[in-house]
């Protein structure tokens, strides 16, 4: 609305037209179709989540709700903006045809990707209970329900990695202008979701905890046949992927017991965590000490993104440096009031 007096005077005049034989109106009907039907399939998932949640105990919906929330937070953070953020660059490479590059590009994205989300998987599933207690509060969420949302958030962070990578691999596909693989993946993982959520809840009765489980087979599924099709599809080779994966995942396994015997210890010996300040100075202590043996370990066995994000760090460090040596003066005026 602000641009639309200075286009009139401009002498800019908007007139519809309407050619559906275009080639780029076509192109655009066809990827656009998946796309709609794979977002309609993720409501229908939760639905189905939710309806069957209504079907146990009281309070079930909020338990698995509030556990969806704690183990989404590293997907939200991490695996929807690289995914989102990746797209151009994606589909930037695809338009020269230039496999190669593109393969280069999509092993050090998902890398990079993991290098963040296997950390905050682990903190996650080791800091669980704390977290699960500060967000909801200690003293009003009853001790049953914390290690029982504790359980379900542990389950879930299993497939934060596969669901944090889905939103990368989902994104070479559309630059490759492919939204129909993507649909027909989601659909059956849908299917295999709601199929094993119906089985652990009405077959073999093992509750809440069974629908956690559904939910991260689902995933890791839908990511393990996502990755699967695009290799082979593109011809990538998987070793450049496998190699510095298998090293960041050693590495979190050795920060995973970093996180956990220092949590046993304090919280045994030193912090007395029915009060609120001493568990959040119990939650950011082991925090910080994990992510400190991650980043040492990443060093001791060159891990090659942990230069990346130094690198960015620096960056972003220096952009009061960057803007002094850019010629540009930033005026300021100020009223005494």
């Amino acid at each position: 609305m602000a641009q639309l007096p200075l286009a009139d005077k401009l002498g800019f005049r908007y007139h519809l037209t309407w050619d559906g034989q275009h080639g780029a109106v076509k192109e655009m009907s066809r990827l656009m179709l998946p796309r709609v039907l794979t977002l309609s399939l993720v409501q229908i998932e939760a639905t189905a989540i939710l309806t069957f949640s209504s079907w146990l105990s009281v309070g079930t919906i909020t338990l698995i709700s509030i556990a969806q929330q704690l183990a989404n937070l590293p997907v939200r953070l991490i695996g929807i903006p690289i995914g989102q953020a990746s797209l151009p660059f994606f589909t930037k490479v695809t338009s020269k045809n230039d496999l190669a590059a593109l393969a280069t590009m999509v092993n050090n994205t998902i890398l990079e990707m993991l290098y963040l989300a296997l950390p905050a998987s682990v903190i996650i599933l080791v800091l669980r209970i704390p977290l699960v207690r500060l967000a909801y509060g200690a003293d009003s969420f009853p001790w049953a329900e914390t290690v029982l949302t504790g359980k379900l958030v542990a389950i879930l962070a299993v497939s934060i990695c596969a669901r944090s990578l889905t939103h990368v691999l989902v994104r070479v596909f559309y630059a490759l202008h492919n939204t129909l693989t993507p649909f027909v993946v989601n659909l059956a993982s849908t299917i295999i979701n709601v199929g094993l959520s119906y089985y652990f809840l009405f077959v073999i009765k093992s509750g809440v905890l069974g629908m956690a489980v559904a939910i991260s087979v689902a995933s890791l599924i839908e990511t393990v046949v996502l990755t699967s099709l695009l290799y082979n599809l593109t011809n990538f080779s998987a070793g450049n992927l496998l190699r510095p994966f298998s090293k960041m995942l050693g590495i979190t396994l050795i920060t995973s017991l970093s996180l956990w015997v220092p949590l046993r210890v304090l919280d045994n010996l030193i912090f007395d965590t029915t009060r609120t300040i001493s568990l959040i100075l119990l939650t950011l202590t082991v925090g910080l000490i994990g992510l400190l043996v991650y980043i040492f370990l990443s060093y001791l066995f060159n891990i090659t993104e942990l230069g990346v994000f130094a690198r960015l760090a620096r960056k972003i460090g220096g952009w009061h440096k960057a803007l002094s040596q850019s010629g540009e003066t930033l005026e300021t005026s100020e009223t005494p009031v």
